[in-house]
């Protein structure tokens, strides 16, 4: 919890809380030696520099190696670097102000708590979102979610700010703290409950992809679905170890701390051991989602073209078709397709359950109003049909 329980004091006290010109704080030992943080002052260090290299290896990747590689879900995810490198900074920074009960550093210590506070703050309501959009598919098997899904993150992202913002304020308290303990340990159930239910059916859609089309010999998309499985397979298991973390760390020791130990050497020993974890478990999320050379069609997301059917019949509703791009090479052959030139049209993939009739009223109307694509019908080897022809 980022010894959240002394931070939180230190930025808490008013002034009528000045003993001999030091700040009373009740949760820590006002003679405390700060040689005994030299490791931690080290250790932050260290993992700054750590973060620091993290995010330059993930910039290097994106807009160096593979420019032409990049999903949303690479451009959005160095949020987690960025954010982790700013807090584990401001940790180094707020070690290096001990002690921080001397006047010349009280309000530089102020000033660096609310910093790591909000921070953390952020951080963590981003991470849970992060978590949540990608056990849902997204950029993998769809490019936008539910309007249902986006309510609950969102709602779940602005609860955990609100969780740690309170849980920081009620420090003093020591009632409402331990309510907003046990409170962090239900939400970080509910998340982890969510992200797991909904990572099991994302893989459960894979599977039957993949089983469609190996009974019908799809070759063509069979590669990029495989690795997107295998992707969101990791992921599984790096969410189930980054949410345990979070359980453990930030909901039930804080929560029965108090009744063992009160030592500042446990709370930042927790925080290190926290933190080192942190960077393995989120560096091993980096290093599954990253950007390479991907498989033919991989940029392709799994669309549900159910609409077709409205959009033939003249509905308002419209088929957002313009972010479901894919590789094409100069060959039409699946053996012969590069991954390197970018098609200028769009591809779409008809679902072999939907009606043909309509969907072929849906493309030709968008094929008329100036949507002009490539489209595939999985479950056969045809070769992949041009429809921009038919706006003529």
């Amino acid at each position: 919890m980022q010894t959240a329980r002394i931070q939180a004091d230190v930025l808490q006290q008013p002034p009528s809380d000045m003993v001999g010109g030091k700040i009373f704080l009740p949760y820590v030992d006002l003679d405390i030696d700060c040689k005994n943080l030299k490791f931690d002052f080290f250790f932050f260090l260290a993992l700054s520099l750590a973060w620091l290299g993290i995010l330059i290896w993930w910039c290097s990747l994106n807009w160096r190696w593979y420019t032409h590689q990049l999903t949303l879900m690479q451009r959005v995810l160095i949020v987690i670097p960025v954010l982790k490198l700013i807090d584990v900074f401001s940790y180094y920074l707020f070690i290096g102000e001990c002690p921080w009960i001397t006047e010349e550093t009280e309000y530089q210590s102020k000033y660096l708590i609310m910093a790591l506070v909000t921070i953390s703050s952020i951080y963590q309501s981003v991470a849970m979102g992060l978590f949540m959009m990608i056990s849902c598919g997204w950029t993998l098997l769809y490019n936008e979610v539910s309007r249902e899904i986006a309510t609950s993150v969102t709602v779940s992202m602005g609860v955990t700010y609100l969780c740690y913002s309170a849980y920081y304020v009620s420090i003093p308290d020591s009632a409402f703290r331990m309510f907003m303990e046990y409170f962090m340990i239900f939400l970080y159930v509910y998340i982890f409950y969510f992200c797991f239910k909904f990572t099991l059916e994302t893989l459960k859609v894979f599977n039957i992809f993949i089983r469609y089309m190996e009974a019908h010999n799809t070759r063509i998309i069979i590669e990029a679905t495989t690795l997107k499985k295998r992707m969101i397979s990791r992921y599984f298991f790096i969410c189930c170890l980054y949410f345990a973390v979070c359980i453990v760390f930030q909901g039930i020791i804080p929560s029965i701390s108090e009744y063992f130990v009160k030592t500042m050497y446990f709370t930042t020993t927790v925080d290190v051991i926290q933190q080192a974890l942190d960077l393995v478990i989120l560096g091993a999320l980096l290093y599954n989602f990253r950007a390479r050379d991907w498989p033919n069609y991989y940029l392709i997301v799994s669309y549900e073209l159910g609409n077709l059917a409205q959009v033939a019949q003249g509905a308002e509703q419209e088929v957002n078709i313009s972010e479901a791009q894919a590789l094409f090479g100069k060959s039409q052959s699946d053996d012969e397709i590069q991954t390197e030139d970018l098609s200028e049209k769009n591809v779409i993939f008809i679902n072999p359950s939907y009606e043909e009739e309509y969907a072929e009223i849906g493309l030709q109307k968008m094929a008329q109003e100036g949507r002009f694509f490539q489209y595939f019908r999985i479950g056969t080897q045809d070769v992949p049909k041009d429809v921009s022809d038919s706006a003529d």
